[in-house]
């Protein structure tokens, strides 16, 4: 059975600047540790030190940065935000470390430290593992507990917010992509809209349950005809949510929870969104 920590939820890793950072700081921690320590035998290369740490550094962070972005491509459905945890962190560090130390092999042949072979490989993959793995499970523990903390606490004070809410009794149509109207009904009763490929999910509520409703037509067209309303807020790429109908605000490492009546799903708030939803939140 799995260890319950590698099943707690974790922040999924991050596209554009973010996984430059993260591949940076990999590729500094590594120079630095090779140039101050000198493990590995490295004592015996005073003279070109500098140069070799500096390119194992590089190397690390062209690798790390390179790897990330072909996984994010090829796999794109294995980093569901909603399914990542501490585990698949572990599992996607430790992909990117292989090929780091099949890349730091290279080097090593090319700076004659070692020759073409199975044994070679074997004993830079070694070294970088050893190099690598304190970094990986000092930053996955830092992370994991700081984002745990911060959304937990902080959750808990928003809900204290949601029961002066006001809502709004406006009645609405929403239109699908040829501009005919696919849906009339209440503001009031609106929970959430979810992407769906060339579609949107839109739920209502209806009694003690929540209907679906799905026709052709792009978010950002929902977004923009429920733009004069102000209950309505784009929380993530996938969804738009009525702050009105939110019951509860939960939080975990990946980010907040929006709780809706009469629906088993959790929206998530997108961390690039935390700013505007707090601020929405707090002002009512």
């Amino acid at each position: 059975m799995p260890l319950p920590f590698l099943q707690s939820a974790y922040p999924v890793p991050e596209k554009g600047r973010r996984n430059l950072l993260t591949a940076f700081f990999f590729g500094v921690f590594v120079a630095l540790f090779l140039y101050f320590f000198k493990p590995f035998g490295l004592h015996f290369s005073a003279n070109c030190l500098l140069g070799i740490a500096l390119g194992y550094g590089f190397i690390t962070f062209a690798c790390t940065y390179v790897v990330q972005v072909l996984l994010f491509a090829l796999f794109a459905s294995y980093y569901n935000e909603s399914q990542w945890n501490t585990g698949r962190n572990i599992i996607n560090a430790a992909v990117i470390l292989g090929a780091v130390s099949v890349a730091n092999f290279l080097w090593g042949v090319y700076c004659h430290f070692t020759t073409f072979s199975l044994t070679g490989l074997a004993t830079f993959t070694s070294y970088t593992l050893g190099v690598g793995i304190f970094p990986v499970v000092l930053l996955t523990l830092y992370t994991q507990n700081k984002w745990q903390r911060n959304y937990t606490s902080q959750s808990a004070a928003l809900s204290a917010h949601l029961p002066g809410m006001t809502a709004q009794i406006q009645e609405i149509d929403l239109l699908d992509e040829e501009g005919r109207v696919a849906l009339t009904t209440s503001a009031e009763k609106l929970l959430f809209v979810q992407s769906a490929d060339n579609y949107v999910e839109v739920y209502v509520a209806d009694g003690s349950k929540t209907g679906k409703h799905l026709f052709r037509n792009s978010l950002k067209n929902l977004e923009d005809q429920l733009a004069e309303n102000g209950s309505f807020f784009r929380c993530h790429r996938s969804y738009i949510v009525n702050l009105q109908k939110v019951q509860q605000v939960r939080g975990n490492a990946r980010g907040y929870r929006l709780v809706l009546p009469h629906c088993e799903m959790e929206i998530p708030v997108a961390r690039a969104k935390n700013a505007a939803f707090l601020s929405l939140i707090k002002s009512r």
